[in-house]
C-alpha cells in the first residue's frame, strides 16, 4: 500500500532534482504517515503553536514566514492569527492586545481601495494577481479581523466597480469558461476574492449594492 502511494506521488510531482524528491518522500514516511496513523490532536496543537511562536519577532503580532527569514510581513501575521484562533489561543489575548493587533493590520491598509500593502512583500505580482497579493490577502485578513472581533479601519472598496452590473456582465461575458486558466487569468481565485469581499461588505457593513452584485453573479448564466 505504501509503495503504491509513493509511486503515485512520484508520477504526480516533478522535481528539479532527486534530492528534493527524496526529501519529500522521507518527510512523508517519517512525519506524514505516522501523523495520520497515530493522530494526536494535542500533540499537533503543541507543535503547531510552538512553530508559530518560533516565527514571532519583537512582539506578539509580528511574524516572519520561515526560519530563514529575518523580516516580518503582514501575510505571516494574518496566518499566525488564524492558526492561534483555530486552536482557541486568541481567547487568551486581552481586549487591548486584540485592538493592538488589529491596529497593526490597519497600518497597512490604503483608504482608496481598502487593500493592504506591506513593503516587505511588494513585487510585480502583488498588485494584479489573485492567487497571491493584495486581493488574495484581503480574503484572509478579514477572517483575522473577525477572529480579533474587529473590523478594518476602512471599508474594502476595490469591489465597488462591480456594483455596476453592466460592467460586471461585460467582464463575465469576456471570459472563455472552457479554456485553461493560468496565473495571468486566474478566474477561479479572482471570483473567490471578489465574492468573498462582497459577502463581507454585505454582512459586516449592510451593503445592499454588494448583495445585489452577489445575486447577479450567482444567477449569471
Amino acid at each position: 500500500m505504501l509503495k503504491m502511494v509513493l509511486n503515485k506521488i512520484k508520477r504526480i510531482i516533478t522535481f528539479a532534482n532527486n534530492k528534493e524528491y527524496e526529501f519529500l518522500i522521507a518527510n512523508i514516511i517519517h512525519n506524514g504517515i505516522p501523523n495520520v496513523l497515530y493522530f494526536d490532536y494535542e500533540r499537533m496543537k503543541r507543535r503547531c503553536i510552538s512553530f508559530v511562536n518560533s516565527m514571532r519577532l519583537e512582539t506578539f503580532y509580528k511574524y516572519k514566514f520561515a526560519p530563514s527569514q529575518k523580516k516580518e510581513n503582514i501575510y505571516s501575521s494574518v496566518y499566525a492569527c488564524l492558526l492561534l484562533d483555530m486552536y482557541g489561543e486568541i481567547e487568551n489575548l486581552s481586549e487591548s492586545q486584540k485592538e493592538e493587533w488589529a491596529e497593526y493590520f490597519d497600518s497597512f491598509q490604503r483608504k482608496d481601495d481598502g487593500l493592504w500593502y506591506d513593503k516587505n512583500l511588494l513585487n510585480q505580482y502583488y498588485y494584479n494577481s489573485d492567487w497571491w497579493g493584495a486581493r488574495h490577502l484581503a480574503v484572509h485578513i478579514i477572517a483575522a479581523y473577525a477572529a480579533l472581533g474587529k473590523k478594518p479601519k476602512y471599508k474594502i472598496r476595490f469591489v465597488e466597480k462591480y456594483y455596476d452590473l453592466d460592467y460586471t456582465k461585460s467582464w463575465l461575458d469576456r471570459v472563455n469558461w472552457n479554456e485553461f486558466f493560468g496565473h495571468n487569468n486566474d478566474i477561479d481565485n479572482k471570483l473567490m476574492n471578489i465574492m468573498s469581499i462582497l459577502q463581507y461588505n454585505r454582512d459586516f457593513y449592510g451593503d445592499e449594492n454588494a448583495n445585489r452584485t452577489l445575486e447577479f453573479i450567482y444567477n449569471y448564466p
